[in-house]
């Protein structure tokens, strides 16, 4: 008899949901490995548990951390469902719905990693429309790291996240769909003058094939620079660029910075003052007019950039 049993029963996530159900305290951190079944019906059951109403708080109070990577969910309004859980835990009135656990503390779902390369714009999509726009949500890390997304999927991440300020670390490496060009100034809810991720440490962008002018938008909206800026002026003024300070950490690993002019606008913001604290650009096609610019940046340049990895 093999290790997982031969009728499959030890594939189950059975007995993983049943302790969620029953709000063991032991079970804070959820994590579903490839070979156990973790489908839609079972994010519809997690879901259930997590899910607060006006009437009564959720039947589980003690997970912070669900992940569950590399699990097709087939069905788009089983992500949804997952989504509207979270959001009502969060957002359900202290004296009637949130669930205290024995400590005495509100605990809310913290960190989520779900899906695989098959979740696309759709899933993705359906996700952020349970957790909605507008939501203060209680979520710190996100890992949606391939995950087969596009540019709507990202939009649809960047209006229901990129206002949150419990958001600290957002991983959306390897979705190749999202380049060559994005435009992360044209985010409609977030308003111009407020910086995409306030409170952000670590952004991923790796392997989404961004060109450089996605990379300057991205980090003219990781600052507060507003659309003031003249769309046909390519170099940015430091007058409008007034960045809080945070140290992000963020990696744009292979991407195309091939284009030494955007590349330049993009480092002229992370040298202008604090908002980034390590710089990560491996395989990012610089070239040798790319790489002087950047070094005739950083020699003139803030020290608050504590590392730069261009490879």
């Amino acid at each position: 008899m093999s290790a997982w049993g031969q009728n499959g029963s030890a594939r189950s996530c059975d007995g993983l949901l049943k302790r969620v159900e029953a709000n063991d305290p032991a079970l804070k951190e959820l994590v579903i490995l490839p070979l156990k079944t973790f489908g839609s019906k079972e994010v519809i059951r997690l879901a259930q548990c997590l899910r607060a109403t006006s009437t009564k708080g959720r039947k589980n109070t003690h997970l912070v951390s669900l992940q569950a990577s590399g699990h097709a969910i087939d069905d788009p309004s089983a992500l949804e469902a997952l989504g509207a859980a979270l959001s009502s835990s969060s957002t359900c009135p202290t004296n009637t719905s949130r669930s205290i656990n024995e400590t005495g503390n509100d605990v809310f779902l913290e960190e989520i990693a779900i899906g695989d390369s098959s979740m696309g714009d759709e899933g993705v999509s359906a996700l952020c429309r349970g957790l909605g726009e507008g939501t203060d949500l209680a979520l710190k890390r996100v890992d949606l790291s391939w995950k087969g997304i596009g540019s709507d999927g990202l939009y649809a991440i960047l209006r229901v996240l990129g206002n949150q300020k419990s958001l600290e670390s957002l991983n959306l490496a390897r979705n190749e769909k999202i380049g060559p060009f994005f435009d992360f100034l044209s985010v409609p809810s977030i308003p111009s003058a407020s910086p995409l991720f306030p409170n952000l440490k670590h952004l991923d962008f790796s392997e989404c094939q961004l060109n450089a002018k996605s990379c300057a938008s991205l980090l003219r909206a990781l600052s507060t620079a507003t659309a003031s800026v003249p769309e046909e002026d390519t170099r940015l003024n430091d007058a409008f660029i007034q960045t809080p300070p945070r140290g992000l950490a963020l990696k744009l690993n292979s991407n195309d910075l091939s284009d030494a002019l955007h590349t330049k606008d993009m480092m002229e913001v992370v040298l202008c003052g604090p908002l980034i604290e390590e710089l990560h650009m491996s395989g990012c096609l610089l070239g040798d007019e790319g790489l002087r610019g950047i070094v005739d940046l950083c020699y003139n340049g803030t020290d608050s950039l504590q590392e730069n990895d261009h490879g």
